[in-house]
């Protein structure tokens, strides 16, 4: 995904509408790839869960949906690494 990004990023950069698209569908499908992969996990951890720890199941997501999410390169310009989760 960020490799997607970044390949997006130069094309809008660049002013070259034909790799924009290119760029743009890759993107879209590897976005629906994830989202796929988290519901199936999701739907796994669920299927484990006894009746009665159903219902509290919904917040749990949002934890689980942050194992999948794209952390950024170390001393990218987000900061990167480990800072603010215990780390430096």
């Amino acid at each position: 995904m960020l490799q997607l990004r970044q390949r997006l990023l130069n094309a809008v950069k660049e002013n070259r509408p034909e790799d924009i698209k290119a760029a743009q569908d890759a993107y879209a499908a590897s976005a629906a790839k994830v989202a796929a992969l988290e519901a199936a996990a999701y739907g796994k951890v669920y299927a484990l869960l006894k009746p009665n720890q159903q219902k509290d199941a919904l917040p749990a997501f949002a934890l689980l949906a942050g194992l999948f999410s794209n952390a950024s390169p170390a001393g990218g310009a987000a900061g990167g690494g480990m800072r603010g989760r215990g780390g430096q």
